[in-house]
């Protein structure tokens, strides 16, 4: 009798047991699933991350290059701007350059007029002298003429 009760006990601890296997193997199974599940996720996730990375690193990429073409146009401004300031001191010569040989045309102008008035004057003079030898001139042609009457006239 207590051998019996023992075996009636075990197999109910069996029966409890594989009831319990059984509801462990479809909590298993649900669980599998859900893994199978949570990894394809994953997978799909990864492909995601992926590309996601790809697109980053292409990003990354152009905005290297975009770097070195405004590293290069910079260098390109800074030089232009050397240039431009070469160029200003260049003008800034020249227009002090034109400012003096304005100065210097103003004086030679100034002494072209004086010239001008000496030569007037002188002109003026040898005129006045001219007209006086003319004026001679005629004189000693009119003596002449009366010279010449009166040697006819003897």
């Amino acid at each position: 009798d207590y051998y019996m009760a023992q075996m009636i006990a075990r197999e109910e601890d069996v029966c409890n047991l594989k009831d319990q296997l059984e509801r462990n193997e479809d909590c298993l199974s649900a669980k599998n699933e859900r893994i199978r599940l949570l990894t394809k996720e994953l997978n799909d996730k990864t492909v995601e991350v992926v590309a996601a990375v790809s697109n980053a690193q292409h990003f990354i990429s152009k905005l290297s290059t975009r770097d070195g073409e405004i590293r290069d146009l910079k260098a390109k401004a800074d030089e232009a701007e050397t240039v431009i300031e070469d160029l200003r001191s260049d003008l800034q010569y020249s227009i002090d350059n034109v400012d003096s040989h304005k100065q210097k045309i103003r004086r030679l102008v100034r002494q072209l007029r004086d010239k001008d008035v000496e030569v007037e004057k002188t002109c003026s003079s040898a005129a006045r002298t001219l007209a006086q030898m003319n004026a001679q001139d005629q004189t000693i042609r009119q003596l002449k003429a009366k010279l010449k009457e009166k040697d006819e006239g003897w």
